[in-house]
């Protein structure tokens, strides 16, 4: 529970070390709990790329893009 705990900790940390929208697009496209949503504690739905980039109003291909960068930098991170 410990081990899980501090993973969950890194994995928070992790992702607010990303700009805004790379945090924000990774944890709707995972269904990551959103911490600046007043429920954030409860998982949301994954969401698709079409969605993501009707949300953030640009195309797809941005979305990947962003996406892509941002498993990157987590990737070096962890």
């Amino acid at each position: 529970e410990l081990e899980k705990a501090e993973e969950i900790e890194k994995l928070r940390e992790a992702l607010e070390s990303l700009s805004p929208i790379e945090s924000w697009i990774l944890r709707r496209r995972f269904g990551m709990a959103d911490p600046d949503d007043p429920d954030h504690e409860t998982p949301q739905m994954p969401q698709n790329y079409t969605r993501l980039a009707q949300a953030c109003g640009i195309d797809v291909a941005a979305v990947k893009r962003i996406e892509k960068s941002a498993m990157e930098k987590l990737r070096e991170a962890w």
